[in-house]
């Protein structure tokens, strides 16, 4: 397939460098040099399509020109030829069609895609597809990409409702703005086969041919990739173009960083590795080890620890006592004695002073925070300087060196509150404040003499609507998995999926694919027997999702709190649980000291009584192989 494709003069793929929105503000203007797990936005991009098959990429820049060619000179590694083309007058991707148009570089077959996408798709295939539709169908212009996502969110992820015909050509489309679908009754009765979906997710990639950019430059009305959907199937005839999708499958990742909320998703992603091969140690120097941590040549001092799910980068020096989880701090910073920083995103060449908090936040690069300061919820811009004692809750910060607007309400000496005039990026800044609310599954393996209140997991579904939503979809998909005996690699992509519409932490995912796999038919299983035999075959069957999810030890504490719940609202499960612990414990699913600690926190005294010799066999076995040792 590669071979036919370089007879064509190669794979093109054009990238649209600007995104035409100020989401990221005032963290980044730039949403292609936007840092990503330390790695701009722009560098994962061409690092996937260097991997996929891609020969040539076109970067279709209006803005930010010079900072993008600066960056693009250390990219010797790259074998595919980039070029970059600029336009200042573009504020729409119509603009860029037009002007592309203009260029005249097209020759074949491409792929059109923006920054702020990510993936590991292998195209190749894709192309190949497109062809043979093609060689069928000589009017086809664009095939459109989708992710099948299970029910949406349409106020976050954009959904769209698309009807296909048997051989997936759109022959409607619609962006869900509301709950009402408006579908023509015309489009039902031409088609003998209508496939009508509202769980697919546009993540802004597509196939097209050499047709496109011309098609916007004859329709000025077309200014993103609906307006030409649409407006080729509202003039069909008339432009004689056919639109067609296709769902990606399998292991295929690809996402959006379109808003803070998808940042904090992606960033856990990438550092879970579910964009490989795309990784944090194959695109920088870092020493991968467990619980999902990376460091890469930084200094630590006495009494630190590390979370999961956490990132150092270069250079950067940690002060005794620190405390990091669930965070990526940048290249060249400094944190001082006992600070703490939780689910946040701290940018390169930042200093955070001694005892301070840092909790649900972007600190972007060239900071200071003094000491003795609280950030919570926030999005601190670049070069700001926070006075110690500062303690700044839900804003958004910007330097006074780097703003030109004016009205803004004064912070301090040297920033202002940021406010942004775009309704849309408005929320986007709202949503980051919600981070706080989406993170109330931190925990801490050591004695905390915190004063924060935490929130037991039963509470926390009870509070959230999303997530009781995410179960039922999970339990669904894992119920018709089990059922009909489906791959567990597939039930693992839609559950990931279901997470990604919902933005749920990784603590509740883990938490509610457990809680679903002992629900599932629980109901049917009779005897103390009867429902080990119900409960083993579960168990053996979904064993590769539950090691999928169930890795380290925070991990294990969601899995024994949801064995906890399901067995507190189902008494007879009590019959079996020494054995489904058991059973995990022997798969090394489960280690001795989780479950002993579990225990000992344990206020359901039934089920501690269950428990008991369980534990004292536990207790006896470690104290034999400590004898023995000796």
């Amino acid at each position: 397939m590669k071979a036919n494709l370089e007879k064509e003069g190669g794979l093109q793929a054009v990238i649209v460098a600007d995104t035409f929105n100020r989401n990221f503000e005032p963290a980044s203007s730039c949403c292609s040099l936007l840092p990503l797990v330390n790695v701009k936005l722009l560098d994962y991009t061409l690092e996937w399509l260097n991997m996929s098959g891609v020969d040539e990429v076109i970067l279709f820049c209006s803005s930010h020109v010079n900072e993008i060619k600066l960056h693009l000179k250390d990219k010797v590694y790259l074998s595919i030829d980039v070029k970059v083309l600029v336009s200042e007058n573009c504020y729409s991707l119509g603009d860029v069609m037009r002007s592309l148009d203009g260029y005249a570089v097209i020759r074949n077959t491409f792929i059109l895609l923006s920054a702020d996408v990510i993936g590991n798709v292998n195209f190749v295939p894709l192309v190949e597809k497109f062809k043979s539709i093609q060689s069928v169908d000589k009017e086809i212009s664009m095939m459109v990409l989708f992710k099948e996502v299970g029910n949406q969110r349409p106020e976050l992820h954009n959904d769209f409702i698309v009807a296909h015909n048997s051989k997936n050509r759109i022959i409607h489309y619609q962006v869900q703005k509301s709950k009402n679908i408006e579908l023509p009754m015309e489009v039902l009765l031409e088609q003998e086969f209508v496939d009508i979906r509202n769980n697919l997710l546009n993540p802004g990639l597509a196939i097209c041919s050499v047709a496109v950019p011309p098609l916007f430059s004859e329709n000025f009305d077309f200014q993103t990739i609906s307006d030409f959907i649409r407006g080729l199937l509202m003039n069909e005839e008339i432009l004689k173009c056919t639109v067609y999708g296709e769902i990606l499958k399998g292991n295929q990742y690809v996402a959006r960083v379109r808003d803070w909320p998808m940042y904090q998703v992606i960033s856990q992603d990438i550092i879970r590795r579910w964009l490989y091969p795309i990784v944090p140690d194959l695109l920088d120097k870092y020493s991968y080890k467990k619980n999902s941590t990376y460091v890469n040549n930084a200094t630590f001092s006495k009494g630190f620890k590390l979370g999961v799910d956490v990132v150092v980068g270069a250079k950067t020096k940690l002060g005794k006592n620190v405390r990091i989880d669930r965070s990526v701090i940048g290249n060249n910073c400094t944190i001082g004695e006992n600070v703490v920083v939780e689910n946040s995103y701290i940018f390169d060449n930042v200093k955070i002073e001694e005892n301070c908090a840092v909790r649900n936040s972007v600190i972007s690069h060239t900071c200071v925070v003094k000491r003795n300061s609280i950030i919570d919820s926030c999005v601190i811009g670049p070069c700001i300087t926070l006075n110690a004692e500062s303690k700044v809750n839900k804003k958004s910060l910007v330097s006074k060196k780097l703003t030109h607007k004016e009205n803004l309400a004064p912070f301090s000496d040297n920033c202002y509150v940021y406010a942004n005039s775009d309704s849309e990026d408005e929320e986007s800044s709202a949503l980051v404040t919600d981070w706080a609310a989406r993170t109330n599954f931190v925990y801490d393996d050591s004695t905390s003499d915190s004063d924060t209140e935490t929130v037991s997991v039963d509470e926390a579904l009870v509070e959230d609507d999303d997530v009781n939503i995410f179960y039922n979809e999970v339990e669904d998909s894992l119920s018709r998995g089990f059922s009909e005996k489906l791959q567990c690699e597939n039930l693992v992509l839609e559950v990931n999926s279901s997470r990604y519409v919902y933005n749920v932490t990784v603590s509740e995912v883990n938490f509610n694919v457990i809680r679903a796999i002992l629900n599932i038919n629980l109901s049917d299983a009779g005897n103390a027997k009867q429902m080990w035999q119900h409960m083993e075959s579960k168990l053996k069957y979904f064993l590769p999702i539950i090691r999928n999810y169930i890795k380290d030890s925070r991990a294990q504490r969601d899995c024994l709190a949801a064995l906890e719940d399901v067995t507190a609202s189902y008494g007879q499960l009590k019959m079996v649980l020494v054995k489904i612990i058991n059973y995990m414990y022997d798969k090394d699913v489960l280690a001795e000291e989780a479950i002993v600690a579990w225990y000992n926190e344990l206020s359901n005294e039934e089920i501690k009584t269950c428990l008991l010799s369980f534990i004292q066999w536990l207790n006896e076995a470690e104290e034999e192989s400590d004898e023995e040792s000796d």
